[in-house]
This record gives structure tokens, C-alpha cells and sequence, in this order.
């Protein structure tokens, strides 16, 4: 049976170097900002993750200049519209920045949502799309404006285009998904592979620890650590009375640019057999459980009982922050054990950082 990998679905993608997509997209993607939405009055601008935001990334410096800025994302069962916002924003009007449209199913459940809530999408602008879909989409949003980088014709051209896409993915350390914490470090000298996966091993010799395959880019190697929820939940001390939740695994997700010598270390959590009932109304066990638990989340109907209802990402986000400072240390002190030095260059907490 033949192999289906990103070369094999995106052969397109593999003939170009990885540096020269990047210089490219990101030359389309900053003229297409100054055009469309950096002079445009002041509003709100939000981005659509994951890939949207990824790809966006770099750029949201620029826009913050501007606008302010949040995100957006339609969830698995395409009804729930979810927002994050810095700033709490009573605003009429808005633009969204997206990575590809072909069908429009997304974009159209993200934009009625945002029209039955009284708010109007005055642009949608991104960087590939289907023509077909987007003559459709213009036709009935009436009032707002699609700007595209590239509108494709065919499904070939479309899949070409969306390569480079996924080249782009494969070139940042940031990963995909906003909603996990994730620390980035620099060694000043030229680090190898071989040392960089030595640091992981040895740090990580309670996990299953292993190398990630079909990486596009050429220069940046993934590897992942795979920890027991029971080792995790040791390791931090956690309650063992603990009844509202249980940990299947904690993933420890690396990536190593070898060509700028950074690499990145990000934390997910999987938590299940969650209990909200348990602990809605118990703010001491939650305490005695997850110590210095910090609550993100915030219900629309504040009051006494909401403010004490917990949710999965919240702990999720608790108790990788945890591991990463855990581990923080471990690799660093292992770096060093294998002779160069690695600073933190970024620290990203998903709830503080948008």
C-alpha cells in the first residue's frame, strides 16, 4: 500500500526550499495587510485558529498598531462560535483574517453568528481561497468585502497553493493549536540534532520519547515526550483524593530549528473523566488538589456559584504551566551538562497573551 504523506499530498510544496515559501508568503501577507486592513478606520480584528492564527502570527505586532485584536474559532460540531478578546469590546464592526476558504461552510456559520449578534464583517481577507466559493459568499455577505491573496480556479492549483501553506506551518516553532503554553529558548552557539535530542532523552527518561515524522521543513526536527497521567500526577504532588478529574497523559511537544539554533518546548495536558458538579461549589478541595490554580475563565452570569465553576481548559493550562517550569529547569540544566547554554526567548500563556 502506498504511503500517504504531505510529500505524497503536497509534491508541490517539496520542490520549493522552505526559505524561499516563507519569503514569499510573507511579503504576500504583509501587502495584503497595509492594503485592506492596517489603514482602515480602527475596529476590531479577529483571527481565525488555528492555521489563521499561526500564520498571522508574525504580523499581529502590526495590526495591535491599529486595531485592536482578538480571535475566533468554530468548534467540532460547527455551531459554537467562540471569541477571545484582550479587551472587552462593544464594537458594531469587524475584519477576520483566515488562512484558506474552498467550501465556505466555516466562514459563513463564523460571519452569521457575528450578523446575529448585531455584528457587521466589513472585510474577509486571507490568503487563499476558491473562486467559485468566494463569488458565492460575495453574493450573499453583500456588505462585507473578500480579499484574497490567491483565488484558485481548480482543486490542483488550490492543493499547490495550500502546500506552501503547510511549508509555512512547518517553518514556526509556534505550534498550531493557541490554546497550549509553550516556551521557546536560543543557544548562542550552533547546537546539533544529536545534542539537542540528548538534552530531550536524558531530561525526559520517565516519558516514551520518540522523533516525529514528515516535518516538510528541512531544518527543523519535532520530537515528543509522552508521560503516564500517573507519573504527572506524582511528579506535581498532586491530591490523591482527587475525584473531579483524571490525567490520561501529558505530552511534552518539541521543536528544533537547527538553522537559527532555537528550540521549542510546548505542554498539553489530557484531561478527562471531568466532574464539573463535584467541584462548582467546593473552592477548598479545589485548592487542596491544584495549588495556586489560577481560573481563566469567566461565565457570562457572574455570580457566587458561576465564579467557583471550573472548566477543562483551565486545568488543562494549570497543570502544564506546572510541567513546563518543571521541566524548564531540567533542560536547561541538561544543556549545560552537554556544553551550551540555552536562554528563554518567548513564554506564551494562551489565556494571557490574547
Amino acid at each position: 500500500m502506498e504511503k500517504i504523506d504531505f510529500k505524497t499530498i503536497f509534491p508541490t510544496a517539496f520542490k520549493m526550499d522552505t526559505h524561499q515559501i516563507n519569503t514569499v508568503f510573507n511579503s504576500e501577507i504583509r501587502n495584503l495587510l497595509e492594503k485592506e486592513v492596517l489603514n482602515t478606520e480602527r475596529t476590531i480584528v479577529y483571527i481565525i485558529e488555528r492555521r489563521g492564527l499561526n500564520l498571522f502570527g508574525p504580523f499581529t505586532y502590526m495590526i495591535k498598531k491599529f486595531h485592536e485584536m482578538g480571535t475566533i474559532r468554530l468548534y467540532d460540531d460547527k455551531k459554537v462560535v467562540g471569541i477571545k478578546e484582550g479587551v472587552c469590546n462593544n464594537r458594531t464592526e469587524c475584519i477576520i483574517l483566515t488562512d484558506a476558504i474552498r467550501k465556505g461552510d466555516e466562514i459563513s456559520r463564523i460571519v452569521d453568528s457575528l450578523n446575529k449578534s448585531d455584528v457587521t464583517v466589513l472585510k474577509v481577507c486571507g490568503y487563499l481561497s476558491n473562486k467559485e466559493t468566494i463569488e458565492k459568499l460575495r453574493n450573499v455577505y453583500n456588505e462585507t468585502k473578500f480579499e484574497f491573496v490567491h483565488e484558485t480556479t481548480d482543486y490542483s492549483q488550490y492543493r499547490d497553493y495550500y502546500g506552501k501553506i503547510v511549508g509555512v506551518h512547518h517553518s514556526r516553532l509556534e505550534p498550531l493549536d493557541s490554546e497550549h503554553p509553550y516556551y521557546i529558548y536560543k543557544s548562542q552557539q550552533k547546537t546539533s540534532r544529536d545534542k539537542i535530542w540528548t538534552v530531550i532523552f536524558k531530561s525526559c527518561k520517565k516519558a516514551n520519547v520518540y522523533q516525529d515524522q514528515d516535518i516538510l521543513n528541512s531544518d527543523i526536527t519535532g520530537y515528543t515526550a509522552e508521560f503516564d497521567g500517573d507519573y504527572v500526577r506524582k511528579r506535581m504532588a498532586l491530591n490523591t483524593k482527587n475525584d473531579f478529574f483524571k490525567i490520561e497523559r501529558l505530552l511534552l511537544r518539541f521543536k528544533f530549528d537547527q538553522s537559527r539554533s532555537e528550540l521549542r518546548m510546548m505542554a498539553f495536558c489530557d484531561v478527562y473523566n471531568f466532574n464539573l458538579s463535584s467541584v462548582s461549589l467546593i473552592d477548598d478541595h479545589v485548592e487542596n488538589v491544584l495549588p495556586n490554580f489560577i481560573r481563566y475563565c469567566k461565565f457570562l452570569n457572574e455570580n457566587s456559584n458561576n465564579q467557583k465553576i471550573i472548566c477543562p481548559l483551565c486545568v488543562d493550562v494549570n497543570l502544564s504551566r506546572r510541567f513546563l517550569d518543571m521541566y524548564d529547569y531540567k533542560i536547561k540544566k541538561m544543556s549545560e551538562k552537554e556544553g551550551f547554554f540555552l536562554n528563554t526567548i518567548k513564554e506564551f500563556d494562551p489565556f494571557l497573551n490574547y
